[in-house]
């Protein structure tokens, strides 16, 4: 490669991103990010070093614990790229399920990570979290379905997957308490010393919303729709019913 000049700002950003990675449970590639990262800091000059671990000392990325480890995340990002069609054995709650699918890509949220297959026995895609993947076996059975990639099938679920519209009020504690994309990204007015929001989400990421307004307590109402509003106290008799 030809000699690459970076500003001092440009540098510093990308050894923080590596910081950032060396954060995630694992990375689909065989490299370790602070092996990177402190080739990078090696060839700074004095003086950048130390405005460097001046910097760390007041910056700082956090994230999420959660001790998973996905044991196949490289092998299936290699299956993706190779497009392998591929046999999964897919730990559920209370069961073991088998899939054959074609991997279409991986991505990663909230320190998880995911790979979407399209599922040739019911002709769907799935999403699959990785770590509770068991074993994988190439199928080397080429299959002629036209399978989107990842990209197109983002694009294709922004555009044509079901969403529901909610309406809650919020009181300005639980607004600041508030982590959600959806609910976040919604309309918002400032009403009676409350946040009035109407957001939309995917109908699948329903139960998700719910747990997230649930977690808020008594600083957050649900005003519509209806069924939303029954999910709600349908939780909270089941907690009622536990103590």
């Amino acid at each position: 490669m030809p000699p690459i000049k970076f500003s001092q700002d440009e540098l510093l950003s990308i050894i923080f991103a590596y910081d950032m990675l060396d954060s995630l449970s694992d990375i689909p590639f065989p490299v370790n990010p602070k092996r990177v990262k402190d080739k990078l800091v090696k060839y700074l000059p004095d003086v950048n070093k130390v405005q460097l671990n001046d910097l760390k000392q007041r910056l700082l990325f956090v994230s999420l614990d959660k001790r998973v480890f996905p044991n196949h995340l490289k092998t299936i990002l290699s299956f993706v790229i190779q497009k392998v069609d591929i046999k999964i054995e897919y730990e559920r709650i209370q069961k073991i399920d088998h899939f054959t699918v074609r991997p279409i890509g991986i991505y990663t949220y909230n320190n998880f990570w995911y790979v979407v297959g399209f599922v040739f026995k019911t002709n769907e895609y799935r999403i699959f979290r990785i770590d509770r993947v068991n074993n994988i076996t190439p199928t080397h059975v080429k299959h002629s379905s036209p399978i989107m990639n990842l990209t197109e099938w983002i694009n294709h679920n922004r555009s044509h997957a079901k969403k529901l519209s909610i309406k809650i009020s919020v009181t300005k504690v639980g607004y600041n308490q508030l982590t959600n994309y959806w609910i976040l990204s919604g309309d918002k007015q400032f009403i009676n010393d409350h946040w009035e929001i109407t957001f939309n989400c995917y109908r699948s990421h329903l139960q998700f919303i719910v747990r997230v307004l649930l977690s808020l307590g008594s600083e957050v109402v649900v005003l519509s729709p209806p069924s939303v509003i029954r999910s709600i106290q349908n939780e909270i008799n089941k907690m009622g019913n536990i103590y």
